[in-house]
């Protein structure tokens, strides 16, 4: 696997805010950081969407992705002067083309580690190529209610197309993480 997840060995990740991040610019291109533990982060924020009938918007795959899932829900990178949960409702608009209400954070995040013994030589040098050495990802979920499709402007450059390849799932289709989980029970709560 790409990436192992640190919350299976480190249940004691510190809580973090946007005061924490730190960004560079890179090709025309802002990317978020955070240093933990004297190795650095890239900051995503993500969103769970459901729908009124209780299915969550997620695309999947029959191979898995840098992460090792087999499925993408709407996320990226927190970009400089965005809230966690102001870039994840981005996200969900650039990616799934939704309107979103009734966000919360979940209160979890969690980290995921490169695995450099396993990454693929292509993965390795375009890392090498980065300023800033990324050792892994830190994810901040949230949660929101489909509110309608977003008819606004997207920016070329933000364009995604899960919104063709991504659909209403019920929950038990797809092959969620432990974080992704936990989530969705707090949401039924």
């Amino acid at each position: 696997m790409l990436i192992h997840n640190i919350m299976l060995e480190n249940s004691e990740i510190p809580d973090f805010n946007e005061s924490d991040v730190k960004y560079f610019e890179e090709d025309g291109t802002t990317n978020s950081y955070i240093i933990y533990n004297n190795k650095n982060y890239r900051v995503r924020a993500e969103m769970l969407v459901f729908n009124d009938e209780g299915k969550v918007f997620a695309e999947l795959s029959d191979k898995p992705n840098i992460t090792g899932t087999r499925y993408r829900i709407p996320g990226g990178s927190v970009e400089p002067g965005k809230t966690f949960m102001s870039q994840a409702v981005r996200e969900v608009k650039e990616e799934a083309r939704f309107n979103v209400k009734g966000v919360k954070y979940t209160g979890i995040h969690y980290m995921d580690e490169f695995n450099k013994d396993t990454m693929p030589r292509w993965m390795k040098e375009k890392l090498a190529k980065h300023p800033i050495q990324y050792n892994g990802f830190i994810s901040f979920v949230y949660i929101g209610k489909y509110a309608g499709k977003f008819t606004g402007f997207i920016a070329e450059e933000d364009k995604d197309d899960m919104y063709k390849k991504g659909r209403w799932y019920d929950v038990e289709e797809v092959p969620f993480r432990e974080e992704h989980l936990n989530a969705i029970k707090m949401m039924n709560r």
